[in-house]
């Protein structure tokens, strides 16, 4: 994946098809702009917030790379951090300002972006649901639109973007464009190119014919179902705590509480009598999200998310077996099965309609929202009305 990039918009100034730096040296545009679309692409693939690169890898594109990525720097794109002997790779992160500034004006597709996915179906789902929903994600347009980047972090003064997103969405609107699409089931769920783009970008970027999209979501989805499987495994519907626990679930309240009770133990233990010792992070609602889907997957580092579980929700702790269960596949299925075999199946019953899904989504005509809408709270209050109230 080769990204092209509006240097223009970065402040860097050109001339034709260089660009002068400060100490006077002459650039290639062409050069600069691959250096940084290198740098950019292992960004994207990357678990962290910059890219880990050897000096071997950016000597490919310019043996002269140092003086462009002094350049880049200079102009406020990129940061590095301090090389240390006998370290192999150097870490290069991208800056807000980039990230806030920069526009993709092409991405060039290369052989590894392609993907060759063989034609299946999940055998849990309605044949003709699968079949359908194959056939309308074939039959979805591209608007012409521009793809707006969407916020991560958004205070006074501060917009920090999710340029990862942005990235993913350009690069599958662009293997949309050149046919190079894919539907497949991966852990009980269905991906395409139509997943992978960013919620703007499936409603702005996206239409049906001429038909704007419109969309429902299931809200705090894996809690309910976490709720559900618990109480389908026999969970003691009368504890408090776990009613308590469905109590926010169904008032849409549950992460906000798990943030409050993380933040109430988080440093407890971790400071001692030591002063010096550093305090756990703040967890804002987005990270308790995260430390939610972690505990899930049994994935958590420490014991902070463990013990809130213990403390708070004891019932739901002791019923959860990680090691016996992949919770995840497990509450999956759940989500899955109520979309697909349930909602949808009774959506493909409205004349005309069509349909999109995107794991706890689903996306259809706006002009039909009215009688999706319907079918939609129907099938939904059908779940919240097994959650146990106090």
């Amino acid at each position: 994946m080769k990204i092209i990039f509006n240097l223009k918009e970065l402040n860097i100034t050109q001339s034709g098809k260089t660009t002068i730096d400060r100490y006077g040296n002459v650039l290639s545009n062409r050069t600069l702009n691959s250096i940084l679309s290198f740098i950019v692409k292992k960004y994207t693939y990357s678990k962290y917030e910059m890219a880990q690169i050897s000096a071997v890898d950016i000597q490919h594109i310019s043996a002269e790379y140092k003086i462009y990525l002094t350049h880049l720097y200079n102009t406020g794109v990129i940061l590095w951090n301090e090389y240390k002997p006998g370290v192999k790779y150097r870490g290069y992160y991208l800056t807000d300002f980039f990230k806030n500034r920069a526009t993709i004006l092409k991405i060039e597709l290369e052989k590894d972006d392609t993907e060759i996915v063989k034609e299946k179906y999940n055998n849990d789902i309605d044949k003709s649901v699968d079949i359908k929903l194959r056939t309308d994600f074939k039959s979805l347009q591209i608007v012409d639109a521009k793809i707006e980047k969407e916020v991560l972090i958004n205070s006074e003064d501060v917009f920090i973007y999710n340029f990862k997103g942005y990235i993913a969405s350009f690069k599958n609107l662009q293997m949309i464009k050149e046919k190079n699409i894919y539907y497949k089931w991966t852990s009980g769920r269905l991906y395409t190119n139509f997943c992978s783009c960013g919620k703007k970008v499936r409603l702005n970027n996206f239409d049906f014919s001429g038909d704007k999209l419109g969309t429902l979501d299931i809200p705090s989805s894996h809690p309910l179902w976490l709720a559900i499987w618990a109480i389908e495994k026999g969970v003691d519907k009368h504890d408090y705590d776990f009613k308590m626990y469905c109590n926010d679930v169904s008032r849409l309240k549950i992460y906000d509480t798990i943030r409050v009770q993380l933040n109430k133990i988080k440093d407890i233990g971790s400071a001692g009598d030591d002063m010096k010792a550093k305090a756990a992070p703040y967890y804002s609602r987005a990270t308790s999200k995260i430390a939610f889907m972690k505990w899930i997957n049994g994935e958590e580092k420490n014991d902070i998310v463990n013990n809130m579980f213990k403390i708070y929700y004891e019932t739901l702790y002791k019923i959860v077996d990680r090691k016996k269960y992949k919770m995840y596949d497990e509450l999956v299925k759940l989500e899955t099965n109520f979309i697909m075999n349930i909602v949808v199946k009774e959506l493909y019953k409205i004349r005309g309609i069509k349909i999109i899904t995107c794991h706890d989504q689903i996306y259809f005509q706006e002009k039909y929202k009215e009688k999706v809408e319907e079918i939609w709270n129907i099938e939904l209050e059908k779940i919240y009305e097994k959650l146990p109230m106090l």
